[in-house]
């Protein structure tokens, strides 16, 4: 088990990198050549193994070293792995694909079995795992469809998002209480959705699991898919964020709001225990790149500054984010004041992803 903040980025030049949070510096780096990490997850409960979702494949790295070679890797999807992460103790890992399925696999022994397959008509775009439930996945596709998947029985519902034929969901996120969940699209459109209920199927769902009847078997026999359809959902709150195509949409670890990035260069972070002046969702604070030399500070280069913001992270105490761009650069900036803190500069291309832990 790390007992030392972990940083991994992975981005179009071919490589994973781990950084030394503190110093800046690279520690470690390996070529991934013959495919793009599309997202990056690194073990909970430990630490102690960081997950690649490439092309049709899961590479597993040890993250004390990452080495010349990952320690194992699994054909899991006919094309492009698009999402995946961790369950809460590391048993199991949740993939999503451009092969239009979203699937759970055992890493219980040292060939990795499918579980659980949700088969949907158009590419996984990304999966948020239920923190309390721990056997409720939030799946969305780019047909503008999301969908409350319940593992243990197999069953999925889905909620309403009003979405234009042309519109989808590229990110969604559920706060560390399970109460909300935070979806961007394409367009810059945020949908926030609200529940009472200890799980987003529903209080009558009595899907919630103590973590003794999760284990050893977490999953058993698998039960006939069931599709079920609830029309007495509350209604999204919906907000548009950005102005263009939006990216990611992640919580803070404290629950107390979320930030959303797009292609329009500045992460914006939303305070949910808050309204507005209209009684909307209330913008809190913006982060932003390197001011122009010689100008006031608050006139921002774009030839510097962040472009697309592909992925975000957290510190556990919510006090700091990491954001990774498409120029090259990866920044950590204080929450509150939206200062920009730290640079790690080393990528020759665009970072796609990016992963962060710490001991708890």
């Amino acid at each position: 088990m790390s007992r030392r903040p972990l940083l991994f980025t992975a981005s179009y030049d071919e490589t994973i990198r781990m950084w030394d949070v503190v110093d800046q510096r690279q520690l470690e780096s390996i070529a991934i050549k013959d495919t793009q990490t599309n997202a990056l997850s690194i073990k909970p409960n430990d630490g102690s193994q960081i997950a690649a979702a490439c092309y049709q494949t899961l590479r597993l790295f040890d993250c004390c070293h990452l080495g010349n070679q990952p320690l194992q890797v699994f054909n899991v999807h006919d094309r492009n792995v698009t999402t995946m992460g961790f369950s809460h103790d590391g048993s199991w890992i949740f993939t999503g694909s451009e092969d239009q399925t979203a699937k759970v696999w055992d890493l219980r022994s040292n060939t990795l079995v499918c579980q659980r397959i949700l088969q949907l008509n158009s590419t996984v775009n990304s999966i948020a795992l239920h923190p309390k439930s721990h056997v409720e996945l939030i799946v969305a596709d780019s047909a503008g469809g999301i969908f409350l998947w319940d593992i243990r029985t197999n069953r999925d519902d889905s909620l309403q998002t009003e979405l234009s034929y042309t519109e989808f969901v590229t990110n969604l996120d559920i706060d560390k209480f399970g109460k909300h969940v935070a979806a961007i699209t394409n367009k810059g459109n945020c949908f926030v959705y609200s529940t009472q209920s200890d799980s987003m199927l529903g209080p009558d769902s009595n899907q919630l699991y103590s973590e003794t009847e999760l284990n050893p078997d977490p999953f058993g026999a698998t039960p006939s898919p069931t599709h079920l359809q609830n029309d007495h959902r509350p209604k999204p709150v919906i907000f548009q964020p950005h102005k263009q195509y939006g990216l990611k949409c992640k919580f803070l670890p404290n629950g107390t709001g979320f930030v959303t990035t797009a292609g329009d260069d500045v992460p914006k972070l939303w305070d949910i225990t808050s309204k507005d002046e209209n009684g909307g969702i209330k913008l809190k604070q913006t982060f932003h790149g390197e001011p122009k030399k010689g100008r006031k500070s608050q006139e921002f280069d774009n030839n510097v500054n962040m472009k697309w913001i592909w992925d975000i992270a957290f510190t556990n105490d919510s006090t700091k984010i990491f954001t990774a761009g498409s120029d090259n650069l990866l920044r950590m900036f204080d929450v509150n004041s939206g200062q920009l803190l730290r640079r790690y500069q080393g990528h020759s291309k665009g970072i796609t992803c990016m992963a962060f832990w710490e001991p708890n």
